[in-house]
């Protein structure tokens, strides 16, 4: 409103919470600074910030990816759980948006860089369609609305606690002379069977992967990348043991459990047994299949032709044809 343009103009003091609008608040937090995320739901135009531990994800991830990519809230459940946050463009680019993994919906979200004593931001918002973050303010056609910033005391023992969480545990296992092996299920599933289902519902991942995952893990990062073939997966760890994984580009999600095992057992989970076209390689990444045993390999129907399954899920879901011969594809049986 206008008065509360006023009142938030009047407040640019020294002494008053530093307010960026857009992407500029790509800046980089200092130490005596605090990051805040926040989003506008584009029915209400209600301004809202993301709780502590969804905040510090995406922190990790807006930082680590240089202000572009995404992160997914996978793992954290309600109402975020089949969410993803774009960054899009980066510092200077095209402001942040939230939206539905699956499609649908988005809102817009905003990383604004307070100063360490600052207990809130204005933001100007416009009704448009619906309500949407505006860069300035425009007389007679934008709002201003005031954040409340988040507790940085608060976030820190919620993130405290979430790491001495996952400590404990490791090293219970650790002093019971355990490793952890992750494993991947085969069917997108509710999380409830997660720890449960016959053993050949779930998938290995090669032992660098692993060891890959496992180090992010013990370290208490939020996440950690993986290449799978041609693809790239986000690992979101969530509760003790447990995580999603998240392919952003072609929206697909898997649940991910971490399994307490004897070192022995573990090192011969890795050596998977010969495959018959272990002296071939996908036709896609070209890597070699005895390279790379614990992916699964796709044999064509029609053709024959040979690929990770990774690989071509894209072309599977499109149903296309055969990249390399081009005849059809039933890709239910192939798959």
């Amino acid at each position: 409103t206008e008065a509360g343009q006023r009142h938030a103009s009047s407040s640019r003091t020294p002494d008053a919470p530093i307010k960026l609008e857009g992407i500029s608040s790509g800046d980089a937090a200092d130490l005596t600074s605090v990051v805040l995320w926040i989003s506008l739901d584009p029915r209400t135009g209600q301004l809202s910030g993301f709780p502590p531990h969804i905040a510090a994800r995406l922190e990790d991830a807006f930082t680590t990816g240089d202000g572009t990519g995404s992160a997914a809230l996978a793992g954290f459940g309600p109402p975020f759980e089949d969410k993803v946050v774009d960054f899009i463009g980066g510092p200077g680019g095209e402001p942040p948006v939230q939206r539905a993994a699956s499609g649908g919906g988005k809102r817009d979200v905003r990383r604004l860089v307070l100063s360490s004593h600052a207990d809130q931001a204005f933001v100007h918002v416009v009704r448009e369609r619906g309500w949407r973050i505006a860069e300035i303010a425009v007389d007679g056609l934008t709002e201003t609305r005031r954040v409340q910033a988040l507790d940085p005391k608060k976030a820190d023992k919620v993130a405290a606690f979430a790491k001495q969480e996952r400590e404990a545990a490791l090293a219970k296992s650790d002093e019971a002379g355990l490793v952890g092996l992750w494993e991947w299920h085969r069917l997108n599933v509710a999380p409830v069977i997660l720890h449960g289902g016959p053993p050949e519902n779930w998938g290995l991942y090669s032992a660098e992967q692993n060891e890959a995952i496992e180090a992010a893990y013990r370290r208490g990062d939020a996440s950690v990348q993986v290449s799978v073939g041609i693809r790239k997966y986000d690992i979101n760890f969530s509760a003790v043991n447990r995580a999603r994984q998240i392919d952003t580009v072609l929206k697909k999600r898997r649940e991910i459990r971490r399994r307490e095992i004897p070192p022995d057992e573990r090192d011969t989970a890795f050596k998977v047994t010969a495959s018959e076209h272990q002296d071939q390689e996908c036709a896609v990444c070209f890597m070699d299949f005895a390279e790379t045993p614990a992916m699964p390999v796709v044999e064509l129907p029609s053709c024959g032709h040979l690929f990770h399954g990774a690989c071509i899920q894209e072309l599977a879901d499109k149903r296309d044809v055969c990249p390399m011969c081009r005849c059809e594809v039933d890709w239910k049986a192939a798959l």
